[in-house]
Formats: C-alpha cells, sequence, structure tokens
C-alpha cells in the first residue's frame, strides 16, 4: 500500500519539478544569450526574471483557488455556482493581463527599432 502510495506522489510531483527545472534553464539561456552583453544586459534578465516568477504566482494562486472552490461546488452537486466561480475566475484573469499588460507597455521605455536606429545613422 506504502510503495503504491509513492508511486503516486512521485507521478504527480516529477511533472512539477520538471517545469520549474525548465523554467531556470530558460532564465539560464537567457543570461548565456546577453552575457557578451554587458553586466546591465544580465541585470535586466534578472530582474524581468523577477517580475515574471511574481507574475506566475499571482497566475498560480488564482488558478489553485479556483480549482479548488470550483471543485468543492461541484462536488457538493452545486454545478451552476461551480460555473458562476469558474466564469468569475477567468474574468478576473483577463483583467489583472490587462492591467498587467498596460502597466509594462506605458512603462515601457520607448526606443526606436534597430533597422530604424540603422537607417538614422548611416543618414
Amino acid at each position: 500500500m506504502r510503495r503504491e502510495v509513492r508511486r503516486k506522489i512521485l507521478a504527480l510531483a516529477l511533472p512539477v519539478v520538471a517545469s520549474s527545472l525548465l523554467e531556470r534553464a530558460v532564465t539560464t539561456t537567457d543570461i548565456f544569450l546577453v552575457g557578451g552583453l554587458g553586466a546591465s544586459a544580465i541585470a535586466a534578465v534578472g530582474l524581468s526574471q523577477l517580475i515574471i516568477v511574481f507574475m506566475m504566482s499571482l497566475i498560480a494562486g488564482l488558478s489553485v483557488g479556483t480549482t479548488v472552490v470550483v471543485a468543492q461546488l461541484v462536488g457538493a452537486q452545486r454545478g451552476q455556482q461551480a460555473s458562476e466561480a469558474a466564469f468569475s475566475a477567468l474574468w478576473v484573469g483577463f483583467a489583472l493581463s490587462f492591467l498587467i499588460g498596460g502597466v509594462g507597455l506605458f512603462s515601457a521605455e520607448k526606443r526606436p527599432l534597430s533597422s530604424e536606429r540603422s537607417r538614422r545613422s548611416s543618414n
């Protein structure tokens, strides 16, 4: 019995561990790609990863909370309320994504594209 429970736990844990390792691999790859550009580029990657992890945590919290609420409502045979909870969570997710995207869009530094810079410098 204990061996079966351990296998099930391992089967649930392995995808989470693999996902976390792949996320770290992306960060490491990003740092290697910009490493030749200097310390400020590496710092920018590090800072952006902090923001990304924060946003992913926010989204994961919303997702887990919604899953728990909907599962409890479905288990209690309250399908209409489960549907309303899921719909509300979707709207909260959309609102958060537009809010976060808007903040990022308006707070980003406006720079010309590299092709525009090369045309300007050649004139």
